[in-house]
């Protein structure tokens, strides 16, 4: 998700506060200085790049930007997820932890590398048929950033970082 972030107005509109925010929460800054806010649950994670005002060190108005229609499906599934980690519902996967799922995704995407499977068929295999045909688009897909960080990161497994995956 996009957004801006300022401290311009009523004090009152300045209602995002990363300290109040459940769950873990980090908060990245590029070499570009765009603010990457990261917001996980046990099984779930929403990124929200912010542009302008720094959100780590005082409240601050965050407005949401969404540029087009493909942009506005991957808001309403970032929002979704959202209101899943702010209600503390129990997440898809219980007993899975963020971490524990991308390396079962990893491994499952190495599989599939080494079986000629498409970025598509890994993502069936992963979020299942019916989410990967609402939400597969040409570009800008999640889920297909998403199925390459797995692939990577499970060839990295393999070429010896394999030790992460007892941790």
């Amino acid at each position: 998700m996009e957004a801006q972030a300022d401290r311009l107005g009523i004090p009152a509109e300045a209602d995002f506060r990363a300290d109040a925010l459940p769950g873990l929460v980090s908060i990245h800054i590029d070499s570009a200085g765009l603010q990457h806010v990261v917001i996980k649950s046990k099984s779930r994670r929403v990124t929200i790049r912010v542009h302008g005002a720094l959100v780590a060190v005082a409240p601050a108005r965050v407005t949401f930007e969404i540029t087009t229609l493909a942009g506005l499906f991957a808001a309403q599934r970032s929002i979704t997820t959202l209101r899943e980690i702010f209600s503390d519902k129990p997440a898809s996967a219980p007993g899975w932890t963020t971490t524990a799922l991308e390396k079962r995704d990893a491994l499952i995407a190495l599989d599939a590398h080494f079986n000629d499977a498409s970025h598509r068929e890994v993502a069936v295999l992963i979020f299942g048929p019916d989410r990967v045909q609402a939400e597969w688009v040409a570009d800008g897909c999640e889920l297909k950033d998403y199925v390459r960080r797995c692939r990577s990161r499970g060839l990295r497994y393999m070429q010896g970082d394999y030790r992460r995956l007892l941790r």
